[in-house]
């Protein structure tokens, strides 16, 4: 995925000196991290990109390189739990609040989604849509 994302939808546009946000999450995406940040790193566009790593559970943090790893990407979580067992791994991660408000609910402003797409027009737009599972204990909030 890195050289794909690198050549189709991020150098042309950080060659024009844009800016992007790449958000990844989870262990099974680390060596991808790894792998974008050494692209950007030998295309001279590292300082143009923002790479942020989520993670929400305890799965395979054993198996990651947490030095690499920092030294590739901000680490964020969701919850106060991961953030303890990641200290305990010696990383402070910047915890980002769980949860929708009600303002979440609102419709859009027509003129700031008519804006987005005025910015992103033939351009790539990846974005993270999460997945309903009743194992996340969603439905006890209602």
């Amino acid at each position: 995925m890195p050289p794909f994302l690198l050549r189709e939808a991020l150098l042309s546009h950080l060659q024009r000196r844009g800016r992007a946000v790449i958000l990844a999450e989870e262990w099974h995406t680390v060596d991808a991290v790894l792998h974008l940040d050494w692209l950007l790193r030998n295309a001279g566009a590292r300082n143009q990109v923002i790479i942020f790593w989520n993670v929400n559970n305890t799965f395979s943090l054993e198996r990651i390189a947490w030095d690499r790893l920092l030294a590739a990407a901000v680490i964020t979580t969701v919850s106060r739990f991961m953030k303890y067992q990641l200290w305990e791994r010696g990383v402070n991660p910047l915890v980002i609040p769980n949860g929708l408000t009600a303002d979440a609910f609102v419709p859009p402003n027509r003129e700031a989604v008519a804006a987005l797409r005025s910015r992103v027009r033939n351009r790539t737009l990846l974005s993270k849509v999460a997945r309903w599972d009743p194992d996340k204990r969603w439905l006890l909030c209602f």
